[in-house]
């Protein structure tokens, strides 16, 4: 699919605009117009424009301890097209209640990245409940 020309404004088009919106915002909304104008242009799809891996993991905490120090690193393959820059914590289910509750606070994880392999090590931040013996959990991990 061919794009229609890429219509620039001028500031022949906006005559009635003071000075300073046609100085700063035409330049920057051509700018702007033209990025998007040429990505489209190119047919780039989702998973191009957007390459990123979800992936769930199943974890528990026990004895009231925040941090989860994993003694076997859940690893599994990664199957993004570059070397990943990041893997954040999209979402994590607390499973022992009936209604798997979510989490408040920003849970996060040590991680590296190894032959083609992303392993855990640590997750963090995670606020549970200090009486409770053994709590299981849903990670959701986002690996950029």
């Amino acid at each position: 699919m061919k794009l229609p020309e890429l219509f620039r404004v001028r500031t022949e088009d906006l005559k009635d605009a003071p000075t300073w919106f046609t100085e700063s915002f035409i330049p920057l909304y051509n700018q702007f117009t033209e990025r998007i104008y040429l990505g489209l242009n190119k047919n780039i799809t989702n998973s191009e424009n957007i390459d990123v891996q979800f992936i769930t993991i199943n974890t528990r905490r026990v004895n009231g301890v925040n941090n989860i120090n994993v003694n076997t690193p859940y690893q599994f393959p990664v199957t993004i097209n570059h070397t990943p820059v990041g893997v954040t914590v999209m979402q994590c289910l607390k499973l022992n209640t009936g209604n798997h509750e979510p989490l408040v606070g920003q849970v996060g994880v040590d991680w590296t990245y190894s032959n083609g392999a992303i392993t855990i090590y640590e997750i963090y931040n995670m606020e549970v409940d200090p009486l409770a013996t053994e709590e299981r959990f849903d990670l959701t991990l986002k690996i950029e």
